[in-house]
């Protein structure tokens, strides 16, 4: 490629840190909290902002998965400490980001938990 190419592909995608997307890979994390991830790491980085913003009819689309059990998922994501939630409004509306301070991630899923 080019170094023109090179520019405008770094252009297009958004700059996630590369130890972040590594940890998550090694996170014992389900599919809905690997997609919780992801999307708050794509609206947080795309669009420079500090935190995203979570609407949880956002995820309405997902046929398979209730609203209660999107953000009991998210809950355990922030008792982990891998998403902080910066503010939560009444409704269905939050701020939230990825705890860039991978050493403070707790390793384990709190199985024995009630959710």
């Amino acid at each position: 490629m080019t170094k023109s190419t090179i520019d405008i592909l770094k252009d297009d995608y958004p700059q996630i840190p590369a130890k972040i997307l590594e940890a998550l890979d090694a996170a014992d994390i389900n599919r809905t909290q690997i997609m919780l991830c992801t999307y708050i790491l794509r609206q947080t980085y795309e669009d420079n902002r500090s935190a995203a913003p979570i609407y949880f009819r956002e995820f309405g689309y997902l046929k398979n998965v209730s609203l209660p059990w999107i953000k009991n998922q998210l809950r355990l994501l922030i008792e982990r400490k891998i998403v902080i939630c910066l503010e939560e409004n009444p409704g269905e509306i939050g701020f939230y980001i990825i705890n860039p301070k991978v050493s403070e991630w707790e390793a384990k899923r709190p199985y024995n938990q009630k959710a």
